[in-house]
């Protein structure tokens, strides 16, 4: 048989985008030195934010189901017509800036939010 085609699975597969967001994170942290907030600890409290939001979202059932995940919920455009889709992209400015505003309030910063994060859209 002759083979015609290989697929290759590079999303979480062959290319995890757990250590670019990671790397993205400590990186945008940066910015928060200013304030006097250590970038790891930044970092670690809004990947655990963004968990506890992502899962009490009502779209949690499909994002399972599709296997997307909160640090992609941190970035994606959520492109498509599907409900959920549609769903996850109106509440994806809401989900990320919450997310920074907690992590950021935990570390005694609360006024650092809107010189950091982007307008929302």
């Amino acid at each position: 048989m002759t083979i015609r085609a290989v697929l290759f699975d590079l999303d979480e597969t062959l290319i995890t985008d757990r250590a670019a967001t990671n790397a993205a994170l400590v990186a945008t942290d940066r910015l928060a030195g200013a304030a006097g907030v250590d970038a790891v600890t930044l970092a670690t409290a809004v990947r655990r934010h963004a968990g506890e939001l992502w899962r009490a979202a009502s779209t949690i059932d499909y994002c399972r189901a599709a296997g997307i995940s909160p640090w992609e919920g941190l970035w994606a455009g959520f492109r498509g017509d599907a409900p959920e889709l549609r769903t996850l992209r109106d509440w994806a400015p809401t989900y990320r800036r919450e997310s920074w505003r907690r992590a950021l309030a935990e570390q005694g910063v609360d006024d650092a939010l809107d010189r950091l994060a982007p307008p929302s859209q």
